[in-house]
């Protein structure tokens, strides 16, 4: 496990201060299913919280891993198939 220490960093990026659950850049894109590069640019689009380690390392919290999987799930849940002589209908009562 990395060493973590309790600092925030002039990017104002906070660093872990326990030795709990987080997860490496490789270990958190196998969480999610995503390639790492794929990770990295989710975290500079500010989409998923991070951390950095004792080391200057980029670290997550299987915690945020996981809210991230979750909102990503919902964001991406197709719509429902509507069918168009339904929809044909609905338009035509609307006029």
């Amino acid at each position: 496990m990395l060493r973590l220490y309790c600092k925030t960093l002039a990017k104002g990026c906070p660093v872990l201060t326990s030795e709990s659950d987080f997860y490496g850049e490789k270990a958190a894109a196998r969480i999610l299913q995503v390639h790492p590069d794929t990770l990295r640019r989710y975290r500079s689009q500010n989409l998923i919280r991070f951390y950095r380690s004792a080391t200057n390392r980029i670290c997550y919290t299987l915690e945020d891993l996981l809210a991230f999987k979750v909102a990503r799930r919902v964001e991406e849940t197709p719509p429902t198939k509507i069918d168009p002589a339904v929809l044909r209908r609905a338009i035509v009562q609307a006029a």
